[in-house]
């Protein structure tokens, strides 16, 4: 598209990636609101699907200071929601584990198996559950016991089994058993064991699957003599791979240069440590694709070395060319080139094209003259984007916090950036995503969260109770008033 002279239009071309993208995200707008609303719509009824008595304590108990002592009321929870919650934790205390290993929902279970802090005790009881993820999760346990692992090495489900082959846990027996397995991704998970000893490496050599020898192939630490072997492989790929390995021999390098596959030999071609006499014998290959990239390498590395090219100062009166260039796409790349004068950038921020004037929004060094008249463009879309972005300065979100559309107003809301003035003037604002937004903000404080989780909007209500700034306290005495002793 962009065919004229010029260093400074080339400039304006290498923007082209940034301006691509950046048309297909606005061409995309549209859908992106929508399907906002419609996740909205949707957060709000999983919300109402859950009580208000039940959503105050699945808030207390994935609350990050919830006292032990609320945590084992909450491990007798009725509601599974609840207790699921707990495991938020890196590390539950060990009674509350016991409590909750003999929980009657999956969920809950399995999440026993996968906390730090599960004992061997614990792990040996989910090793034989009858969820086979909770199974899972026990045979990648970094706790679970070498005999434990064996037992589930014998397990029907594959994945359990696949689990088991990279635990650095697993005996050496059960690795062998597991290196014959009849699923093949069993095997191949041996690779991700830390301690794959090198007989098993040497036992995957001869592997029926060729692409678990492919992998045997690829690796550092196969021995030389298994590598040797594998250079007759009847697979192309196999030594495909060994061609491409930095750890490579030189000695199987010049083998392989005399390989009966071209595509290996003009593969090779490219490897480091490949010797100039073997690039040499290349050149000469029966094979023309063979022979021009060998001679292609040997130019390339007889070439001197080229001066590095000074770049050329940037030439303004082709950059208020391109701004008038008919083509949207070239005016795009002219706002986001960051040596565009501020002249040009108030230009193109009245630009006919919506995506012309969000580029000049997404300039970093716009003005702040130019972000005020942006922020009351006549598109709801670039104000609501302008409003949510976390570079906005405070001056413009202070415009964009009293504008007519209530969606703009959630977006400044939910900016991390708006001052607490501004979230306070907004929790009480007359639009509930307007509230709702201030409620879930991370930045909101804790006296605005108080008052917004008393809120006539149920939404409201509970991402304030949800939101991780809400205190303890204040959680626990919701509890309490619900739930009196």
């Amino acid at each position: 598209m962009f065919f004229a002279v010029g260093q400074t239009y080339m400039s304006a071309q290498k923007q082209g990636a940034h301006a691509d993208a950046l048309r297909k995200r606005h061409e995309k707008i549209t859908t992106i609101m929508r399907k906002k609303l419609l996740l909205s719509s949707l957060l709000l009824a999983i919300c109402i699907s859950v009580s208000a008595q039940t959503y105050v304590r699945v808030a207390l108990a994935r609350h990050s200071d919830a006292p032990i002592e609320i945590l084992k009321e909450l491990a007798k929870d009725s509601e599974a929601e609840v207790r699921r919650e707990i495991f938020r934790f890196y590390y539950t205390p060990i009674e509350i584990l016991n409590e909750l290993a003999n929980d009657s929902d999956a969920q809950v279970r399995w999440r026993v198996a996968s906390n730090r802090n599960t004992s061997v005790e614990i792990l040996k009881k989910l090793s034989k559950d009858s969820c086979s993820q909770t199974r899972q999760l026990v045979a990648v346990h970094p706790n679970t016991p070498p005999d434990v692992l064996s037992e589930l090495a014998k397990d029907d489900d594959a994945w359990v089994r696949r689990e088991v082959a990279q635990n650095p846990n697993t005996p050496i027996e059960t690795l062998r058993e597991l290196a014959t397995d009849n699923h093949r991704d069993v095997r191949g998970w041996l690779f991700l064991n830390p301690k794959i000893p090198v007989e098993i490496i040497n036992i995957l050599a001869v592997d029926n699957e060729s692409h678990i020898r492919q992998i045997v192939a690829r690796r550092a630490d196969t021995p030389k003599e298994t590598l040797m072997k594998l250079l007759n492989d009847d697979c192309e790929r196999v030594r495909w791979w060994i061609a491409m390995s930095d750890h490579t021999p030189i000695k199987f390098l010049n083998k392989l240069a005399k390989d009966n596959s071209f595509s290996i030999r003009r593969a090779l071609i490219s490897h480091p440590n490949l010797p100039l006499e073997t690039l040499k014998q290349l050149a000469n290959d029966e094979d023309c694709r063979v022979r021009e990239r060998a001679v292609s390498v040997i130019e390339r590395q007889n070439r001197p070395e080229r001066p590095e090219r000074q770049s050329q100062p940037i030439n303004i009166d082709r950059l208020r060319q391109l701004a008038e260039d008919e083509d949207y796409e070239v005016r795009m790349a002219v706002a986001l080139n960051e040596n565009t004068p501020i002249e040009l950038l108030e230009r193109l921020a009245k630009d006919e094209e919506p995506y012309v004037r969000f580029s000049v929004f997404e300039n970093p060094n716009t003005p702040t003259s130019i972000l005020e008249k942006l922020a009351k463009d006549k598109l709801v879309y670039i104000r609501f984007f302008i409003a949510e972005d976390s570079n906005t300065p405070i001056d413009i979100l202070e415009i964009l916090a009293q504008d007519k559309e209530a969606s703009v107003r959630a977006g400044v809301a939910g900016n991390s950036n708006t001052p607490v003035e501004t979230l306070n003037r907004l929790a009480k604002d007359d639009g509930e995503r307007v509230r709702s937004a201030v409620a879930g903000n991370p930045n909101t404080p804790t006296n605005i969260l108080k008052q917004l989780a008393k809120d006539d909007d149920d939404w409201a209500r509970r991402r304030a109770i949800r939101n991780p700034s809400m205190p303890v306290e204040f959680l626990i005495d919701l509890f309490r008033q619900q739930n009196p002793q």
